[in-house]
């Protein structure tokens, strides 16, 4: 086994993938894998909130209020993966019936606004601050853009087929700043006597997807790009988990940086123009930006010693959730200059995940615990047949900012609270925002139907 291959990591994941969120403002506090694969980190940019005055889209801010009494409504739709938080709205994909993939928000009476896409991506790169590139690594793969410009009429781009991006190890990193895309991959060979555990890295351009840059023997577990150059959290040949920052361009790459006392668990985010990695040390909490203009390294320590952490926002700052466990989360502010500010406590949860996405006056909780088992028949002549069962709690409010620190509102069930059942996986709860509003969709395919519960509107 190659060393850290079991190590948890820090992934938005855990309700997701197999799609790598962009924008982790929707935060998996459980999840440790991505699409049945070890999902080591990722990397997101993270906007300001509407109104917020950081960056994103500027607006009046919107204040919302909690919906008293709501009734679910179905939905047709199954297969919710978050993509974005992105101009002050929640992006998802999401399957109708028919099998056509669409791009899903909140529109502006609070129902699901669809979008059709062209395919099912598998990983989801911010190209700028109202662009998504979407790749779908089928056979050949493929990619097409969507421009949020105008956020309530999302306009998706022309398919290019990109042969040359197909390989044979598992995508881990996708990264792209409109003209050069970055593309890790990891591999394991079984045959090999030992198994030989390794990966590849490259750049290639836009939109064609030829290589331009030579094979690195690295994997690139996260990444970010910037006029045509890319740093990578990456590791070498027998490790599953990043130990090095990578710089990445056309003519080759360079180590920039090692990361101290690496155990697989880390968070990257952007934070202005620097790519910021955020890991356990030996002393605290380590930080490791790197410029992506420059590629200059900057390290910090920071006292303070985590069980859990992810990427996030919250009032319009960038920075990271933590605590020592699941259920006792703070949000700590960090600067684009690596200025880190004092912990903001959330009300304690008694659930095993939680996600949030963001409002302007607040945040969007949901919190949900999800059980998953096997279970089998009576043995008859020597053969048992084992099925799968669930079980979920879960529930949802809006917590507000005050003077005391973060309060929770009245929370509300979620359908399905409380249910228990077999052959699927059950129901999984995603949080839905946009200015003024708020809502869960409880996504419950194949198994059964998908609801929607609206928590917030804007206020009268």
């Amino acid at each position: 086994m190659p060393q850290g291959v079991s190590a948890c990591c820090v992934s938005f994941t855990g309700i997701l993938s197999p799609v790598r969120s962009v924008l982790l403002l929707m935060l998996s506090v459980a999840g440790c894998a991505r699409g049945g694969a070890s999902a080591h980190g990722s990397s997101v940019d993270v906007p300001g909130v509407e109104g917020a005055g950081a960056t994103g889209t500027r607006g009046p801010r919107a204040r919302t209020c909690a919906v008293r009494e709501p009734k679910a409504v179905a939905t047709s739709l199954g297969s919710f993966v978050h993509v974005a938080e992105l101009q002050s709205r929640s992006f998802h994909q999401a399957v109708r019936p028919d099998k056509q993939n669409v791009l899903v928000h909140l529109g502006k009476e609070g129902m699901l606004v669809e979008t059709p896409l062209p395919a099912r991506a598998s990983e989801v790169a911010r190209e700028s601050a109202t662009r998504l590139r979407f790749l779908a690594d089928d056979k050949p793969p493929l990619w097409f853009t969507v421009d949020l410009s105008e956020p309530d009429a999302p306009a998706v781009g022309a398919v290019t087929p990109a042969p040359s991006l197909a390989h044979r190890g598992t995508l881990k990193a996708f990264a792209s700043d409109g003209e050069r895309a970055l593309l890790g991959r990891y591999q394991v060979d079984y045959d090999a006597k030992p198994t030989r555990y390794f990966g590849e890295t490259a750049l290639y351009s836009v939109p064609d997807g030829k290589r331009t840059s030579p094979a690195l023997a690295v994997t690139a577990w996260s990444a970010a790009c910037r006029a045509k150059r890319c740093v990578a959290a990456a590791s070498g040949e027998g490790l599953s988990v990043p130990v090095e920052l990578h710089g990445v361009q056309d003519s080759g790459g360079q180590r920039l940086a090692t990361l101290e006392n690496p155990s697989g668990w880390f968070v990257s985010l952007v934070l202005g123009e620097h790519f910021v990695v955020a890991h356990p040390g030996a002393n605290g909490l380590s930080l490791v930006a790197v410029d992506l203009a420059t590629w200059a390294v900057t390290h910090k320590k920071v006292a303070l010693r985590v069980g859990w952490m992810q990427a996030g926002e919250l009032s319009g700052r960038s920075g990271l959730w933590l605590g020592p466990d699941q259920a006792n989360l703070a949000f700590l502010p960090i600067s684009a200059g690596l200025e880190v500010g004092e912990p903001e406590s959330l009300p304690r949860s008694s659930y095993s995940q939680q996600l949030f996405a963001p409002l302007a006056d607040g945040l969007l909780r949901v919190e949900q615990t999800i059980g998953h088992g096997m279970i089998h028949s009576p043995t008859d002549l020597g053969i048992r047949r084992y099925f799968r069962v669930w079980s979920f709690e879960g529930r949802a409010g809006l917590l507000r900012p005050s003077a005391r620190g973060w309060r929770a509102e009245p929370t509300l069930e979620l359908p399905h609270d409380g249910d228990e059942g077999r052959h699927s996986n059950g129901p999984s709860a995603r949080p839905l925002v946009r200015p003024g509003w708020a809502a869960v969709v409880v996504d419950d395919s194949p198994g059964g139907k998908s609801e929607v519960l609206l928590v917030g509107r804007p206020c009268e």
